[in-house]
């Protein structure tokens, strides 16, 4: 944001492979305006089809947090589906990330214990629920078989490794603590 205007993010598709540094004024595939956002991190999928955008700052408007705010959003890169990410827990977004695969994403958000989330990635939509503990991490498997789980900095170092099954549901397979 700036003077009060707020901030954007957009996607523009590559220049054509010919196009030899011309000039051209290209037009964005996708485009989101934040308020209340001072920096954003972006998560892209393995195939390039979407991303998460992880909006913060420093001050939180509503008071409920010493450590500001944070706010999700999903952004197809052809500019069909745009949307803040369903999150039904208040707090603060930990951490993010995509399958390997790119078919979904896990999101770790809410005040301690925090909530997992794993969504769809074509339509953003809640797809199964992890549970909620001390968790601040989480981490795929290069092969989007088996998702990790864990709280490390100021939490004890759990950690839970779950296992997705042949009917789309995720069973917990071990649990460790790595103080």
């Amino acid at each position: 944001e700036v003077k009060g205007q707020p901030g954007s993010v957009r996607v523009y598709a590559p220049p054509p492979a010919d196009s030899q540094g011309s000039a051209v004024e290209a037009q964005p595939t996708a485009r989101k305006s934040f308020f209340r956002v001072q920096e954003v991190d972006f998560m892209w999928s393995n195939n390039g089809a979407a991303v998460l955008i992880l909006g913060s700052s420093d001050v939180d408007a509503t008071n409920q947090s010493y450590f500001g705010e944070s706010t999700l959003h999903f952004m197809r890169s052809d500019g069909q589906l745009d949307c803040k990410v369903p999150l039904d827990k208040e707090g603060p977004v930990h951490d993010a990330a995509w399958s390997p695969n790119s078919e979904e994403f896990v999101v770790v958000y809410g005040f301690m214990p925090a909530k997992a989330t794993i969504f769809n990635a074509s339509k953003c939509e809640p797809k199964y629920q992890l549970g909620a503990g001390p968790h601040n991490t989480v981490r795929w498997n290069p092969w989007g078989r088996f998702v990790c789980l864990a709280g490390f900095g100021n939490l004890p170092g759990d950690m839970k490794f779950f296992d997705r099954k042949a009917d789309g549901k995720y069973k917990i397979v071990g649990a460790t603590r790595a103080a």
